[in-house]
């Protein structure tokens, strides 16, 4: 039926199976499914559409890099005030949120820089002097 990826999930075993909906030449849809270890009710499903020859691990792991991504909009969210504009122009919004996601990512070097987080950790504080860095940063 699908292609089982237990060995590439971590914990939750992965089922990928082909679409058979109609594609452009040399590209392809899948479903994706996780099925929880713990509770076998919960799944989440994922679409995917690329190219035909792309492995079912490569797709895997670009589902699962999603949820970093999603971290990493709460933690501008919440460090840097991404969710705090009140929209009324488009180049408005759109030069807000590049700020804001600029100083997040120059917050995320520094913290890294000076090793006061680990990979995975989150909220760690900012340094004194980091209004220098983040110039330095940006270049």
């Amino acid at each position: 039926l699908g292609e089982r990826l237990s060995a590439e999930a971590a914990v939750d075993p992965w089922v990928c199976l082909e679409l058979s909906d109609a594609c452009a030449d040399g590209m392809r849809r899948w479903l994706l499914v996780r099925c929880a270890a713990q509770d076998p009710d919960e799944h989440a499903s994922f679409l995917a559409y690329g190219p035909a020859a792309t492995e079912a691990a490569e797709l895997l792991r670009v589902c699962t890099t999603r949820w970093q991504i999603e971290e990493g909009f709460a933690q501008a969210k919440g460090e840097v005030g991404l969710d705090q504009y009140e929209v009324r122009t488009w180049e408005a919004w759109h030069r807000d949120a590049t700020l804001c996601l600029l100083a997040h990512a120059c917050l995320v070097v520094m913290r890294r820089a000076t090793r006061q987080e680990e990979p995975g950790q989150q909220g760690a504080p900012i340094p004194r002097g980091s209004r220098a860095r983040c110039r330095r940063c940006v270049g």
